[in-house]
């Protein structure tokens, strides 16, 4: 039997570190921490370097910008986002209400953005809230998709890329 050994690469001390994203160009992990404080973090294990950017609300997902770049989900809108300039342009905002943010992120196989939603009307006495939904960003429209989603995560494409798999994690059921 083989005991894997296991060690600490790197501890960035996220609250809520997670969307995990590699850029096989930079040979760098991208990662986001949601909140306390929202960031956007780059680490390049060759380079033995990490980088991090404060990003003023909370974000809820990145993807692979095809010119370069990371596209960002912010809780109000759809972002391109330089990371070597910094420099942070809204493409389009949130058609939700204010107290439903934009979240998770996936690309599909033509490339494509969908974004899920999260409803921060959800608690222990209001445990499906609805208020959300999964949009598909169609050149700078969040086209709606999918309506009453509470909080989306763990969204995955099938390998054929046919079939969209997303959690709705207060009533936890994965969609497909």
């Amino acid at each position: 039997m083989v005991t894997p050994e296991f060690s600490l690469a790197l501890n960035p001390g996220n609250y809520l570190g997670e969307s995990p994203l590699w850029q096989p160009r930079e040979n760098a992990l991208y990662w986001i921490n949601c909140e306390n404080p929202p960031e956007i973090h780059r680490w390049a294990p060759a380079e033995d370097s990490h980088t991090s950017w404060a990003m003023d609300q909370r974000v809820g997902g990145i993807a692979l910008a095809a010119g370069g770049g990371l596209v960002v989900a912010l809780s109000d809108g759809i972002y391109d986002f330089n990371t070597g300039t910094e420099a942070l342009t809204l493409r389009v905002r949130s058609p939700l209400a204010r107290n439903v943010s934009l979240h998770e992120c996936q690309c599909d196989r033509q490339g494509r953005l969908w974004v899920g939603s999260y409803d921060h009307t959800f608690t222990l006495e209001n445990r499906n809230p609805q208020g959300g939904a999964i949009f598909r960003l169609d050149g700078d429209t969040l086209v709606p998709v999918i309506d009453k989603i509470s909080i989306a995560n763990g969204m995955a494409f099938s390998p054929r890329g046919n079939t969209l798999y997303v959690s709705d994690s207060p009533t936890r059921t994965v969609e497909a």
